[in-house]
């Protein structure tokens, strides 16, 4: 067959348009994470870092137990442990991995209280103790080894905290009636994020530098808010609730203040929002998508749905579909997280690394391709395998 001439001029200018002007699709694999043990029950992955190595959770083959977990490959996980042992009911879980390969969780003890834990690559869990109360958990860790969490202090009040050979009491933001607060996330420079009380029953996201500072919540003096991570550019992300409670995944910038991402305002979903950001700021998190469904979601600049066949490929499609996003790599190639089946899941970048190409790149690029394929169609067009 001779190739149409018309249908090959549309196809390179196509191409052409198409990449200068940098739009580009974001191709991940799903891979769904084996259990300790063999275990058919559950888990969940939380944090993730440049090397796809993953921490979650997950019961211990047929017992009624769960232990920290970390995937150190795709086939592999390593039974981190609980600091109450194998004692029916325990939890542990991992929340957090650096590029050091150090992790941060919490683990209740053997008397049933919370106790944060720091562990290395594949190694024994350590009882990080207190800052002089009865509780405390570990919820992030950065590339220097300080962990972010809360701890009960010896006045019996919750506060943000920091563990690095020893707690560091943040404080709270009101330190009135409440005198309450927890830390989520935490970047290089030690800045935390996380949430307070003020006043009577208020939450709102907060981030501590030295000094506490209120993010307020997306509807002006209404509603409650909480953060959950912080990059390295300061950009920090969380959830929000206008006044009646309906809720929705926030990005705040130092330069720009609150903005709403997700699928928009969602009644009674408390759980829901963006839980991890990157130095690219690429957010991932969860919202309720159109079908009432809550679905994980990627955002850059705009949202992706990752339930959408093309941007993830392989997903498991009939009953299951990927609910939450919890972590993603700093250089974008992996991120993890939970099914509605409490499947927990990775996924594998196929495109190359994040980072946007340069116009100059992209003019270039686009030229190239282009070029391929108008030269294309001067000898196969159309492809029968296409």
């Amino acid at each position: 067959m001779k190739p149409n001439k018309t249908a090959c001029f549309l196809l390179a200018l196509g191409t052409l348009l198409t990449v200068s002007s940098g739009a580009q699709a974001v191709t991940y694999q799903y891979h769904a994470l084996p259990l300790i043990g063999g275990s058919t029950y559950s888990g969940g992955a939380y944090g993730v870092n440049d090397s796809g190595v993953a921490v979650g959770w997950s019961y211990v083959g047929t017992n009624n137990y769960v232990h920290a977990a970390e995937w150190t490959s795709l086939t592999n996980v390593v039974d981190l442990g609980s600091l109450a042992g194998n004692n029916d009911g325990a939890r542990a879980e991992a929340h957090a991995i650096n590029n050091n390969g150090d992790i941060a969780g919490w683990s209740w003890n053997a008397q049933g209280y919370y106790r944060a834990f720091s562990a290395p690559a594949g190694g024994v869990m350590t009882n990080l103790g207190t800052s002089g109360g009865a509780n405390s958990q570990g919820y992030a860790i950065n590339d220097n080894g300080v962990i972010a969490g809360w701890s009960t202090n010896g006045s019996g009040y919750t506060h943000a905290a920091t563990y690095n050979g020893a707690w560091n009491d943040l404080g709270a933001l009101d330190a009135g009636y409440q005198n309450t607060g927890y830390g989520y996330g935490i970047n290089n420079a030690g800045t935390v994020a996380g949430k307070s009380l003020v006043g009577l029953a208020t939450t709102t996201a907060s981030y501590y530098d030295g000094t506490w500072h209120n993010l307020g919540t997306l509807v002006a003096d209404y509603g409650h808010s909480g953060a959950y991570d912080i990059n390295n550019n300061g950009w920090i992300v969380g959830w929000s609730s206008d006044p009646v409670l309906n809720v929705a995944p926030f990005l705040w910038t130092p330069g720009g203040g609150m903005t709403q991402i997700g699928f928009g305002f969602i009644g009674g979903q408390t759980n829901r929002g963006a839980y991890a950001i990157n130095d690219l700021n690429m957010v991932v998190g969860s919202s309720i998508a159109s079908n009432g469904q809550a679905h994980a979601f990627l955002y850059q600049n705009s949202i992706v749905d990752l339930n959408d066949p093309n941007v993830v490929g392989g997903l498991p499609g009939g009953q299951t579909f990927l609910t939450e996003a919890y972590g993603i790599s700093e250089n974008g190639n992996y991120i993890v997280g939970i099914t509605n089946n409490y499947i927990p899941f990775i996924l594998t970048r196929d495109a190359g690394p994040a980072q946007a190409p340069e116009p100059a790149s992209l003019l270039l690029l686009a030229g190239g391709l282009a070029g391929l394929a108008a030269a294309a169609c001067k000898s196969k067009y159309p492809s029968p395998s296409k």
